[in-house]
């Protein structure tokens, strides 16, 4: 991914419940997802968007921060 994202992560329900957006930095592009674990399973909500879009995203998003916080994203 040759881009550069600002990356807004909110949780909710002590983590059961994630909003991510992420913004292209000096572009147009945009990822928007709720993502929402239950006991019994796991769903993954794109806003406005198709579901493979955010997928790769997630699957090839790096973080300049740390590695850590990308497989939070990643794997829920």
């Amino acid at each position: 991914m040759n881009k550069t994202y600002g990356v807004t992560r909110k949780d909710f329900n002590k983590g059961k419940s994630i909003k991510l957006y992420a913004e292209e930095l000096g572009g147009a592009d945009f990822i928007s997802l709720n993502y929402y674990l239950t006991t019994k399973s796991h769903s993954l909500k794109p806003c406005e968007m198709p579901e493979q879009k955010v997928i790769h995203f997630l699957m090839n998003y790096k973080s300049r921060n740390n590695q850590e916080t990308n497989d939070r994203i990643a794997n829920g």
